[in-house]
Protein backbone atom coordinates (compact mmCIF):
# COMPACT_ATOMS: atom_id res chain seq x y z
CA UNK A 1 0.00 0.00 0.00
CA UNK A 2 1.67 3.25 -0.87
CA UNK A 3 0.56 6.97 -0.12
CA UNK A 4 2.40 9.95 -1.65
CA UNK A 5 4.97 7.75 -2.94
CA UNK A 6 5.86 6.14 0.35
CA UNK A 7 5.47 2.35 1.03
CA UNK A 8 3.27 2.00 4.28
CA UNK A 9 3.65 -1.28 5.89
CA UNK A 10 0.98 -3.70 6.20
CA UNK A 11 0.86 -7.35 8.15
CA UNK A 12 2.35 -9.09 5.27
CA UNK A 13 5.65 -7.14 5.94
CA UNK A 14 5.97 -7.90 9.31
CA UNK A 15 8.63 -10.02 8.41
CA UNK A 16 10.67 -7.67 6.36
CA UNK A 17 10.04 -5.41 9.31
CA UNK A 18 11.64 -7.54 11.95
CA UNK A 19 14.62 -8.61 9.71
CA UNK A 20 14.75 -4.71 9.34
CA UNK A 21 15.07 -3.99 13.07
CA UNK A 22 17.29 -7.29 14.24
CA UNK A 23 19.55 -5.87 11.52
CA UNK A 24 19.94 -2.06 12.55
CA UNK A 25 20.13 -3.62 16.54
CA UNK A 26 22.55 -6.54 15.60
CA UNK A 27 24.95 -4.16 13.67
CA UNK A 28 25.77 -2.00 16.57
CA UNK A 29 25.29 -4.57 19.35
CA UNK A 30 28.20 -6.95 17.02
CA UNK A 31 30.35 -3.09 17.75
CA UNK A 32 30.20 -3.04 21.48
CA UNK A 33 31.32 -6.74 21.66
CA UNK A 34 34.21 -6.06 19.49
CA UNK A 35 34.90 -3.22 21.51
CA UNK A 36 34.62 -5.58 25.09
CA UNK A 37 36.58 -8.49 23.36
CA UNK A 38 39.58 -6.16 22.86
CA UNK A 39 38.88 -4.60 26.52
CA UNK A 40 38.59 -8.30 27.62
CA UNK A 41 42.02 -9.14 26.03
CA UNK A 42 43.84 -6.24 27.43
CA UNK A 43 44.23 -4.20 24.23
CA UNK A 44 42.25 -1.71 25.22
CA UNK A 45 43.20 0.57 29.05
CA UNK A 46 40.63 2.99 30.66
CA UNK A 47 43.31 5.32 29.69
CA UNK A 48 43.02 4.51 26.17
CA UNK A 49 39.15 4.51 26.12
CA UNK A 50 39.40 7.83 28.05
CA UNK A 51 42.51 9.34 25.46
CA UNK A 52 40.00 8.50 22.50
CA UNK A 53 36.85 10.05 24.18
CA UNK A 54 38.58 12.85 24.41
CA UNK A 55 39.58 13.02 20.84
CA UNK A 56 35.97 12.12 19.83
CA UNK A 57 34.89 15.45 21.43
CA UNK A 58 37.21 17.34 20.37
CA UNK A 59 37.79 16.83 16.61
CA UNK A 60 35.54 13.74 15.53
CA UNK A 61 32.37 14.98 16.60
CA UNK A 62 32.37 18.78 15.97
CA UNK A 63 33.48 17.38 12.29
CA UNK A 64 30.42 15.21 11.92
CA UNK A 65 27.80 18.17 13.62
CA UNK A 66 29.27 20.64 11.30
CA UNK A 67 29.30 18.69 8.06
CA UNK A 68 25.80 17.24 8.63
CA UNK A 69 24.40 20.55 9.90
CA UNK A 70 26.11 22.91 7.12
CA UNK A 71 24.66 20.90 3.92
CA UNK A 72 20.97 20.53 5.32
CA UNK A 73 21.09 24.16 6.67
CA UNK A 74 18.43 26.38 4.79
CA UNK A 75 15.78 28.90 5.83
CA UNK A 76 12.90 26.86 3.68
CA UNK A 77 14.04 23.37 5.24
CA UNK A 78 13.87 25.44 8.75
CA UNK A 79 10.35 26.62 7.89
CA UNK A 80 8.85 23.27 7.67
CA UNK A 81 11.73 20.96 10.01
CA UNK A 82 11.41 23.11 13.30
CA UNK A 83 9.05 20.34 14.74
CA UNK A 84 12.41 18.36 14.98
CA UNK A 85 14.57 20.33 17.54
CA UNK A 86 11.22 20.86 19.58
CA UNK A 87 10.58 16.98 19.77
CA UNK A 88 14.11 16.50 20.74
CA UNK A 89 13.91 18.92 23.67
CA UNK A 90 10.72 17.78 24.58
CA UNK A 91 12.06 14.10 24.34
CA UNK A 92 14.83 15.22 26.31
CA UNK A 93 12.23 16.27 29.58
CA UNK A 94 10.15 13.62 28.96
CA UNK A 95 13.14 11.10 29.62
CA UNK A 96 15.09 12.77 32.20
CA UNK A 97 11.49 13.60 34.15
CA UNK A 98 10.70 10.38 34.26
CA UNK A 99 13.96 9.03 34.34
CA UNK A 100 13.64 11.37 37.71
CA UNK A 101 10.74 9.54 39.24
CA UNK A 102 12.33 6.01 38.53
CA UNK A 103 15.64 6.68 39.96
CA UNK A 104 13.80 7.80 43.50
CA UNK A 105 11.81 5.00 43.67
CA UNK A 106 14.89 2.84 42.99
CA UNK A 107 16.47 5.01 45.85
CA UNK A 108 19.47 4.58 43.81
CA UNK A 109 22.63 6.55 45.17
CA UNK A 110 23.51 10.35 43.76
CA UNK A 111 26.66 9.07 41.17
CA UNK A 112 24.51 5.93 39.81
CA UNK A 113 21.44 8.22 40.06
CA UNK A 114 22.86 10.73 38.06
CA UNK A 115 24.08 8.37 35.03
CA UNK A 116 20.39 7.07 35.49
CA UNK A 117 18.83 10.34 34.62
CA UNK A 118 21.42 10.92 31.92
CA UNK A 119 20.55 7.21 30.59
CA UNK A 120 17.22 8.04 30.38
CA UNK A 121 16.66 11.46 28.95
CA UNK A 122 19.79 11.30 26.32
CA UNK A 123 19.00 9.09 23.34
CA UNK A 124 21.00 7.77 20.97
CA UNK A 125 19.70 9.73 18.26
CA UNK A 126 22.73 9.07 15.55
CA UNK A 127 23.85 6.30 15.11
CA UNK A 128 20.55 3.94 15.94
CA UNK A 129 18.24 5.90 13.60
CA UNK A 130 21.04 6.32 10.83
CA UNK A 131 21.05 2.82 10.70
CA UNK A 132 17.53 1.58 10.63
CA UNK A 133 16.41 4.73 8.57
CA UNK A 134 18.46 3.55 6.00
CA UNK A 135 17.58 -0.23 6.05
CA UNK A 136 13.79 1.27 6.40
CA UNK A 137 14.52 3.42 3.04
CA UNK A 138 16.25 0.80 1.38
CA UNK A 139 13.51 -2.16 2.09
CA UNK A 140 10.56 -0.91 3.10
CA UNK A 141 10.04 2.74 1.48
CA UNK A 142 11.19 1.63 -2.22
CA UNK A 143 9.38 3.60 -4.29
CA UNK A 144 10.61 6.82 -2.78
CA UNK A 145 14.75 6.76 -4.17
CA UNK A 146 15.43 10.33 -2.01
CA UNK A 147 14.29 8.78 1.31
CA UNK A 148 17.60 7.94 2.75
CA UNK A 149 18.96 11.25 1.87
CA UNK A 150 15.63 13.30 3.57
CA UNK A 151 15.61 10.78 6.52
CA UNK A 152 19.36 11.36 7.07
CA UNK A 153 18.94 15.75 7.05
CA UNK A 154 15.51 15.13 9.38
CA UNK A 155 18.17 13.02 12.18
CA UNK A 156 20.82 16.60 11.28
CA UNK A 157 17.47 18.75 12.18
CA UNK A 158 17.02 16.51 15.18
CA UNK A 159 20.84 16.88 16.69
CA UNK A 160 20.89 20.74 15.91
CA UNK A 161 18.40 20.91 19.34
CA UNK A 162 19.77 17.25 20.97
CA UNK A 163 23.61 18.51 20.77
CA UNK A 164 23.24 21.54 22.45
CA UNK A 165 21.03 20.67 25.29
CA UNK A 166 23.22 17.55 25.83
CA UNK A 167 26.23 19.23 25.85
CA UNK A 168 25.46 22.20 27.49
CA UNK A 169 22.91 21.54 30.65
CA UNK A 170 23.70 17.34 30.16
CA UNK A 171 27.53 17.71 30.18
CA UNK A 172 27.22 20.30 33.55
CA UNK A 173 24.75 17.78 35.40
CA UNK A 174 26.96 14.99 34.46
CA UNK A 175 30.38 16.44 35.02
CA UNK A 176 29.30 18.17 38.09
CA UNK A 177 31.31 17.21 41.73
CA UNK A 178 29.18 14.81 43.56
CA UNK A 179 27.96 15.24 47.04
CA UNK A 180 30.44 13.84 49.65
CA UNK A 181 27.91 11.26 50.43
CA UNK A 182 28.28 10.50 46.67
CA UNK A 183 31.60 10.56 46.81
CA UNK A 184 31.98 8.03 49.43
CA UNK A 185 29.59 5.33 48.14
CA UNK A 186 30.99 5.85 44.41
CA UNK A 187 34.46 5.12 46.44
CA UNK A 188 33.21 2.14 48.21
CA UNK A 189 31.33 0.70 45.13
CA UNK A 190 34.56 0.93 43.56
CA UNK A 191 36.84 -0.95 46.04
CA UNK A 192 34.22 -3.41 46.76
CA UNK A 193 34.34 -4.26 42.65
CA UNK A 194 38.14 -4.76 42.68
CA UNK A 195 37.94 -6.79 45.23
CA UNK A 196 35.47 -9.37 43.81
CA UNK A 197 37.60 -9.19 40.95
CA UNK A 198 40.71 -10.67 42.80
CA UNK A 199 42.66 -7.40 42.31
CA UNK A 200 45.97 -6.47 44.49
CA UNK A 201 46.47 -4.40 46.95
CA UNK A 202 47.91 -1.64 44.16
CA UNK A 203 44.84 -1.87 42.17
CA UNK A 204 42.58 -1.36 45.40
CA UNK A 205 44.35 1.84 46.23
CA UNK A 206 44.34 2.90 42.40
CA UNK A 207 40.19 2.85 42.97
CA UNK A 208 40.00 4.76 46.19
CA UNK A 209 42.49 7.60 44.42
CA UNK A 210 40.26 7.55 40.93
CA UNK A 211 36.70 7.67 42.85
CA UNK A 212 37.85 9.72 45.34
CA UNK A 213 37.65 13.39 45.68
CA UNK A 214 39.62 15.69 43.77
CA UNK A 215 42.48 17.28 45.19
CA UNK A 216 41.01 21.00 44.89
CA UNK A 217 37.81 20.03 46.24
CA UNK A 218 39.76 18.61 49.10
CA UNK A 219 41.84 21.66 50.37
CA UNK A 220 38.47 23.66 49.39
CA UNK A 221 36.57 21.43 51.98
CA UNK A 222 39.81 21.67 54.77
CA UNK A 223 39.65 25.78 54.43
CA UNK A 224 35.56 25.52 54.58
CA UNK A 225 35.86 23.60 58.13
CA UNK A 226 38.79 25.63 59.80
CA UNK A 227 36.23 28.69 59.13
CA UNK A 228 34.19 27.76 62.13
CA UNK A 229 33.30 31.34 62.65
CA UNK A 230 29.96 32.92 62.24
CA UNK A 231 30.16 35.14 59.22
CA UNK A 232 28.81 38.54 59.26
CA UNK A 233 25.74 39.35 56.81
CA UNK A 234 28.27 41.42 54.07
CA UNK A 235 30.06 38.25 53.80
CA UNK A 236 28.00 36.00 53.99
CA UNK A 237 25.97 37.58 50.59
CA UNK A 238 29.41 38.65 49.40
CA UNK A 239 29.98 34.51 49.69
CA UNK A 240 26.79 33.63 47.78
CA UNK A 241 26.93 36.19 44.87
CA UNK A 242 30.30 34.85 44.40
CA UNK A 243 29.02 31.06 44.55
CA UNK A 244 26.78 31.85 42.09
CA UNK A 245 29.20 33.55 40.02
CA UNK A 246 31.59 31.18 40.36
CA UNK A 247 28.79 28.67 39.50
CA UNK A 248 27.64 30.15 36.57
CA UNK A 249 31.40 31.33 34.59
CA UNK A 250 32.12 27.10 35.29
CA UNK A 251 28.11 26.33 33.44
CA UNK A 252 29.30 28.83 30.85
CA UNK A 253 32.59 27.22 30.26
CA UNK A 254 31.03 23.41 29.76
CA UNK A 255 27.89 25.02 27.57
CA UNK A 256 30.61 26.19 24.95
CA UNK A 257 31.92 22.49 24.11
CA UNK A 258 33.56 21.40 21.12
CA UNK A 259 30.10 19.88 19.87
CA UNK A 260 28.40 23.12 20.33
CA UNK A 261 30.05 25.55 18.74
CA UNK A 262 30.62 23.14 15.75
CA UNK A 263 26.80 22.74 15.59
CA UNK A 264 26.19 26.48 16.06
CA UNK A 265 29.14 27.03 13.51
CA UNK A 266 27.49 24.50 10.90
CA UNK A 267 24.08 26.39 11.43
CA UNK A 268 25.52 30.13 10.40
CA UNK A 269 27.76 28.90 7.63
CA UNK A 270 24.95 26.83 6.44
CA UNK A 271 22.69 29.37 6.16
CA UNK A 272 25.16 32.50 4.99
CA UNK A 273 26.01 33.07 1.48
CA UNK A 274 29.10 31.27 1.81
CA UNK A 275 27.40 27.91 1.87
CA UNK A 276 28.03 27.17 -2.06
CA UNK A 277 32.17 27.39 -0.97
CA UNK A 278 31.77 24.29 0.89
CA UNK A 279 28.67 22.20 0.10
CA UNK A 280 28.19 21.35 -3.26
CA UNK A 281 29.77 19.25 -6.86
CA UNK A 282 30.89 22.41 -8.17
CA UNK A 283 32.01 24.04 -4.92
CA UNK A 284 35.51 24.88 -4.48
CA UNK A 285 36.39 23.83 -1.46
CA UNK A 286 33.99 20.47 -1.65
CA UNK A 287 37.28 18.58 -0.66
CA UNK A 288 37.17 20.12 3.02
CA UNK A 289 33.91 19.48 3.42
CA UNK A 290 34.23 15.86 2.16
CA UNK A 291 37.31 15.43 4.66
CA UNK A 292 34.81 16.70 7.17
CA UNK A 293 32.03 14.05 6.45
CA UNK A 294 35.03 11.13 6.35
CA UNK A 295 36.47 12.48 9.65
CA UNK A 296 32.75 12.67 11.33
CA UNK A 297 31.55 9.88 9.94
CA UNK A 298 34.00 7.54 12.46
CA UNK A 299 32.06 8.95 15.19
CA UNK A 300 28.93 6.41 15.52
CA UNK A 301 31.11 3.00 15.09
CA UNK A 302 33.93 4.17 17.21
CA UNK A 303 31.59 5.34 19.66
CA UNK A 304 29.92 2.32 20.11
CA UNK A 305 33.00 0.34 19.75
CA UNK A 306 34.37 2.42 23.04
CA UNK A 307 30.82 1.92 24.96
CA UNK A 308 31.15 -1.73 24.65
CA UNK A 309 35.00 -1.60 25.76
CA UNK A 310 33.64 0.28 29.11
CA UNK A 311 31.77 -2.36 30.25
CA UNK A 312 34.78 -4.67 30.75
CA UNK A 313 37.46 -3.54 33.37
CA UNK A 314 40.61 -3.85 31.54
CA UNK A 315 44.28 -3.86 32.96
CA UNK A 316 45.78 -0.45 32.11
CA UNK A 317 49.11 0.17 29.93
CA UNK A 318 51.41 0.67 33.47
CA UNK A 319 49.71 -2.89 34.73
CA UNK A 320 50.90 -4.66 31.55
CA UNK A 321 49.18 -3.19 28.71
CA UNK A 322 48.66 -4.97 25.70
CA UNK A 323 48.26 -9.24 26.60
CA UNK A 324 48.43 -8.23 30.76
CA UNK A 325 46.14 -10.53 32.43
CA UNK A 326 42.05 -10.11 31.53
CA UNK A 327 39.68 -9.62 34.25
CA UNK A 328 38.05 -12.80 35.00
CA UNK A 329 35.16 -13.60 32.50
CA UNK A 330 32.76 -15.26 35.21
CA UNK A 331 32.79 -12.03 37.19
CA UNK A 332 32.43 -9.30 34.85
CA UNK A 333 29.22 -12.02 33.14
CA UNK A 334 28.18 -11.80 36.58
CA UNK A 335 27.78 -7.87 36.97
CA UNK A 336 25.99 -7.72 33.77
CA UNK A 337 23.15 -9.82 35.45
CA UNK A 338 19.89 -6.92 35.62
CA UNK A 339 20.07 -5.23 38.54
CA UNK A 340 17.36 -2.14 39.45
CA UNK A 341 19.25 -0.19 37.17
CA UNK A 342 19.02 -1.87 34.11
CA UNK A 343 15.71 -3.25 34.89
CA UNK A 344 14.50 0.73 35.30
CA UNK A 345 16.59 2.46 32.47
CA UNK A 346 14.97 -0.42 29.93
CA UNK A 347 11.41 0.51 31.53
CA UNK A 348 11.87 3.95 30.63
CA UNK A 349 13.29 4.03 26.83
CA UNK A 350 11.76 1.02 25.84
CA UNK A 351 8.45 1.23 27.21
CA UNK A 352 7.53 4.88 29.31
CA UNK A 353 8.76 7.22 27.19
CA UNK A 354 7.89 5.49 23.71
CA UNK A 355 4.52 5.25 24.62
CA UNK A 356 4.38 8.58 26.19
CA UNK A 357 5.79 10.27 22.99
CA UNK A 358 3.37 8.38 20.52
CA UNK A 359 0.30 9.54 22.57
CA UNK A 360 1.96 13.38 22.32
CA UNK A 361 2.41 12.93 19.04
CA UNK A 362 -1.27 12.14 18.35
CA UNK A 363 -2.51 14.85 20.34
CA UNK A 364 0.07 17.07 18.37
CA UNK A 365 -1.58 15.95 15.28
CA UNK A 366 -5.13 15.91 16.43
CA UNK A 367 -5.66 18.41 18.80
CA UNK A 368 -2.69 21.63 16.91
CA UNK A 369 -2.67 20.00 13.68
CA UNK A 370 1.04 19.46 13.43
CA UNK A 371 2.41 16.57 11.57
CA UNK A 372 -0.39 17.47 8.97
CA UNK A 373 0.59 18.29 5.44
CA UNK A 374 4.19 17.68 5.64
CA UNK A 375 6.43 14.76 5.07
CA UNK A 376 5.56 11.98 7.20
CA UNK A 377 8.82 10.62 7.50
CA UNK A 378 9.52 13.71 9.41
CA UNK A 379 6.74 12.38 12.07
CA UNK A 380 8.05 8.66 11.96
CA UNK A 381 11.88 10.24 12.79
CA UNK A 382 10.13 12.02 15.79
CA UNK A 383 8.55 8.52 16.95
CA UNK A 384 11.44 6.61 16.20
CA UNK A 385 13.86 8.77 18.03
CA UNK A 386 11.78 8.45 21.24
CA UNK A 387 12.05 4.42 21.62
CA UNK A 388 16.23 4.20 21.00
CA UNK A 389 18.25 3.11 23.08
CA UNK A 390 20.53 5.24 25.89
CA UNK A 391 23.56 7.28 23.76
CA UNK A 392 26.95 6.89 23.04
CA UNK A 393 27.37 10.51 24.16
CA UNK A 394 26.24 9.67 27.92
CA UNK A 395 29.00 6.90 28.69
CA UNK A 396 31.41 9.59 27.20
CA UNK A 397 30.24 11.93 29.40
CA UNK A 398 30.52 9.59 31.98
CA UNK A 399 34.07 8.54 31.13
CA UNK A 400 35.38 11.84 30.84
CA UNK A 401 33.89 13.40 34.27
CA UNK A 402 33.30 10.76 36.76
CA UNK A 403 34.70 7.63 38.23
CA UNK A 404 35.51 4.13 36.03
CA UNK A 405 32.79 2.22 38.32
CA UNK A 406 29.87 4.84 37.09
CA UNK A 407 31.63 4.85 32.80
CA UNK A 408 30.75 0.90 33.75
CA UNK A 409 27.46 1.24 35.09
CA UNK A 410 26.93 3.80 32.00
CA UNK A 411 27.78 1.12 29.36
CA UNK A 412 26.02 -1.50 31.14
CA UNK A 413 22.51 0.76 30.75
CA UNK A 414 23.41 1.05 27.17
CA UNK A 415 24.25 -2.42 26.55
CA UNK A 416 20.86 -3.93 28.63
CA UNK A 417 19.06 -1.70 26.42
CA UNK A 418 20.61 -3.23 23.00
CA UNK A 419 20.09 -6.80 23.76
CA UNK A 420 16.67 -6.44 24.84
CA UNK A 421 16.11 -3.80 21.54
CA UNK A 422 14.91 -6.15 19.50
CA UNK A 423 12.66 -7.16 20.85
CA UNK A 424 10.48 -4.34 21.47
CA UNK A 425 11.78 -2.28 18.26
CA UNK A 426 9.82 -4.33 15.70
CA UNK A 427 7.12 -3.31 17.96
CA UNK A 428 7.26 0.39 17.76
CA UNK A 429 8.28 0.55 14.49
CA UNK A 430 4.73 -1.01 13.06
CA UNK A 431 3.04 1.09 15.46
CA UNK A 432 4.91 4.14 14.02
CA UNK A 433 5.27 3.56 10.56
CA UNK A 434 1.24 2.99 10.65
CA UNK A 435 0.78 5.88 12.76
CA UNK A 436 3.14 8.11 9.99
CA UNK A 437 1.98 6.90 7.04
CA UNK A 438 -1.52 5.94 8.22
Amino acid sequence: MTDGGFIVPTSVDALALLSTSAVAVCTVLFIMIAGALTAHWGYCSPSTIKAVNVLTLNLLLPCMLFSRVVESASIEALAVCWVLPAAALVNIMLGFAIASLFSRALRLRPGPARVFCMAGAFGNSQAFPMVVLTLVAEELLTNDPDATARAMAYIAYYLMCWTCVAWTFGWAFISAPLPPEGREAVREGAQAAARKNGSSELELARANVDSGTPAHELEQELDADLHTGTPSLSASLGARCAAVGSAAIRFGSKALSPPVIAMFCGIAFGLSPLKPLLVGPSAPLRLVHRALLLLGDITPPLSTLLAGASLIGAPSAAEGGAGARPPPAKSWLASLWPGPELVGVIAVRMAVLPITNWLLFLGARESLGLFNGIDPLIGFVVLLQGAMPSANNVVMMVTLSQSAELSQLAAKLMAAQVVVLPVVLVGWMTLFLATSYG
